[in-house]
């Protein structure tokens, strides 16, 4: 690999001191303040303050009723609020200015989006808090999707459409074109983190909301994340083997901060690649020993029933 390699790693410390200054669209001002620089947009914000009001006052209202900590355990409320602020480290903090100007500090963004936040919300029984915030009208109802939702994308076919649909999302977005254009639009650039952040809640649902008797389909879950194990990986390499910068965003702007343009690409090529391989076999590993212990306890109901027949 070209370029020096380790300027980019110690992108993320020089977000806690006062060294580089932006402003939105990836314009490159000077080196110092960007830990002034937080996303404040109403488009940004808004969701998050939904997200964190609707599961507070539904967490409240379930308390308060059936005690703290029933329903929703505390340390599973405590996850969830670990959710939401990586959320905001993600979409608010001067990480969201930083991944303007280098693709590095893009893919982490990314990865926080896909990867750290949303098994981190879904571990959380949103679904639980948001039927206790709605109106007791609405409860049965909304309970009632939620349940076909559920049922849906924990079955096979609809496992794989969400796997498909989150494989297509990302490669889709790593484009040149539509990443450069996402970078220089703010509109766009909010549809591209929406559309990561939904195909990752739905397909973490797949992986971490299945009910006891449900792993003993595991097998075909296995496949599916070390699916997208393979796609995430062949991507990131991708992205680190080419021998050009891809990305007309960061031809420029990384050598403000003294990073050659195709050591940055680098360096976000490995960070979409590592981290998330070893995640995802940890996942696997999840999974499969969940479904070990499914296939014994269904082969010692089987003993049981034979035994009683005899």
């Amino acid at each position: 690999m070209r370029g020096d390699l380790g300027k980019p790693l110690f992108i993320a410390l020089w977000l806690l001191i006062p060294r580089v200054s932006t402003a939105h669209g990836g314009e490159i001002h000077g080196t110092d303040g960007l830990w002034q620089e937080w996303n404040t947009a109403a488009s940004t914000l808004l969701p998050l303050l939904l997200g964190v009001g609707f599961y507070v006052l539904g967490v409240f209202r379930l308390w308060h009723k059936a005690g703290v900590g029933r329903g929703i355990p505390v340390f599973r409320a405590a996850v969830y609020g670990l959710g939401m602020l990586t959320l905001i480290v993600a979409l608010v903090s001067p990480l969201d200015m930083a991944a303007n100007a280098l693709f590095s500090m893009h893919m982490t963004q990314h990865l926080l989006l896909i990867l750290v936040a949303p098994p981190l919300l879904i571990s959380g029984n949103p679904d639980v808090a948001l039927l206790w915030a709605l109106p007791h009208r609405w409860r049965a109802g909304w309970g009632r999707c939620e349940q076909r939702l559920a049922r849906s994308l924990t079955g096979g076919k609809g496992a794989l459409i969400v796997v498909l649909l989150a494989t297509g999302v990302l490669w889709a977005w790593h484009l040149p074109q539509l990443y450069d254009l996402a970078v220089r639009n703010e509109a766009v650039h909010w549809v591209e983190h929406a559309g990561f952040l939904i195909t990752a809640l739905l397909f973490w649902i797949t992986v971490l909301r299945i009910r006891p008797r449900e792993h003993i389909d595991n097998g075909m879950r296995i496949l599916y994340v070390f699916g997208m194990a393979l796609q995430g990986s062949l991507l990131g390499a991708l992205i680190t083997f080419a021998t050009r910068p891809l990305y007309q965003s960061h031809m420029t702007v990384p050598s403000q901060w003294g990073l050659d343009p195709l050591a940055d690409q680098q360096v976000a090529g490995l960070i979409m690649w590592v981290p998330p391989a070893m995640l995802y076999m940890g996942v696997v590993a999840y999974l499969f020993v969940y479904w070990l212990n499914a296939a014994a306890t269904r082969n010692e109901e089987r003993k049981r029933q034979d035994a009683h027949r005899a």
